[in-house]
């Protein structure tokens, strides 16, 4: 258990004992196993075993996990003297300052030898509260719950890879009906894409043994997806790897993903085909906290167009415009010469995760 959440815990009941304690005997006599009862309750949850005795009261305290530890339940407890499997804790005063930052003992458990931690408090009036840790229980209990937890990563894993199996199933079943559904070639272009980005996503989710969604990794499948789709060439640059300190979170990743697809999609379907220079390029800018995405493209804006108010925008812009997460994002499209820019900006904490560094990447 973290010492800080066991101090925590133990400087809470040894104030809350201590509070009653101190107060006249008429009324500890009859609000003792009143609050015994709701500080046992407020343990129950803990490995640790938490004990409470005082000279003329005798137990007062006796945890869930001290009737697991010891094998005996509360109610015979309370109120009766130290039992022997804790004649241990009887210290003297220099154990007992030894005791406060905690001390190693051997106590006699409801199975045998218990190889224990022991911390101590010894309040008022000899009101005495200990806390007790099975030292092998609670390495086994770490183990066994490290071992769950990569079980479970394992699974989690298994079914992102199912679902991407399956979606990029479906990409490639529209994608069949290109050739022979000329008419529909738009429509069936941009659904497949779409699925593709989706499974996109569940495949770097599959990936992850720390369910980390790699922002530049995201960029490089949703561009190769659409440019196998389209035909179109794509480049992602190389100054993009600086992208790679940037994971999206979980709950952004999808709408991310759509996004990075419709705003490269968009720039494959409106490129100008003419000269050697006709190719979808995307390039990177990265800051300690923010993430900038640049998909350009040789052409020029349409008359009218604005983006902030949604004029001009066409279907793609459309949806990305209502896909682009409220917080943490933005987007703006220019001209710049013979090219118009699309620049997607996201944020640390809202969109992404930013790993630590000590300066700002600028690539």
């Amino acid at each position: 258990m973290d010492s800080w959440a066991l101090a925590l815990i133990f400087a809470g009941l040894s104030l809350s004992l201590l509070a009653w304690y101190a107060g006249r005997r008429h009324e500890r006599g009859r609000q003792s196993r009143r609050l015994a009862a709701v500080l046992g309750a407020l343990s129950a949850p803990m490995p640790v075993a938490f004990v409470a005795w005082a000279p003329r009261s005798g137990v007062v305290l006796w945890s869930t996990a001290a009737e697991r530890l010891f094998g005996v339940d509360a109610t015979l407890m309370l109120g009766q003297a130290l039992p022997a499997e804790l004649e241990a804790l009887r210290w003297t005063e220099v154990e007992a300052d030894r005791a406060r930052s905690g001390a190693r003992l051997q106590l006699r458990g409801a199975n045998g030898a218990v190889d224990a931690m022991v911390w101590m408090a010894t309040e008022a009036d000899g009101l005495v509260v200990v806390a007790i840790e099975d030292v092998h229980s609670s390495a086994a209990n770490a183990r066994a719950a490290e071992v769950a937890r990569a079980q479970r990563d394992a699974l989690v894993r298994e079914v992102h890879h199912r679902i991407k199996n399956s979606l990029q199933g479906v990409a490639g079943l529209l994608r069949q009906h290109l050739s022979d559904k000329p008419l529909l070639k738009p429509l069936l272009e941009a659904a497949s894409a779409q699925v593709s980005a989706i499974a996109a996503v569940h495949g770097l989710h599959g990936e992850a043994k720390d369910g980390r969604i790699d922002l530049r990794m995201l960029i490089v499948r949703v561009a190769a997806s659409i440019s196998g789709i389209m035909h179109v060439p794509i480049t992602v640059s190389e100054r993009c790897v600086v992208l790679e300190r940037f994971s999206v979170n979980e709950e952004e990743s999808v709408p991310v993903a759509m996004v990075l697809n419709e705003l490269i999609m968009n720039a494959a379907k409106h490129r100008s085909r003419s000269g050697a220079n006709g190719i979808v390029a995307i390039d990177a800018v990265a800051q300690a906290q923010r993430a900038q995405i640049l998909v350009s493209n040789p052409g020029f804006l349409p008359a009218n167009f604005d983006f902030g108010a949604g004029a001009n925008l066409g279907n793609g812009l459309g949806l990305i415009r209502s896909l682009l997460p409220r917080r943490g994002a933005s987007i703006a499209l220019a001209e710049e010469g013979r090219r118009v820019v699309a620049t997607l900006v996201l944020h640390a904490p809202d969109v992404l995760s930013a790993t630590p560094q000590d300066e700002e990447a600028i690539a």
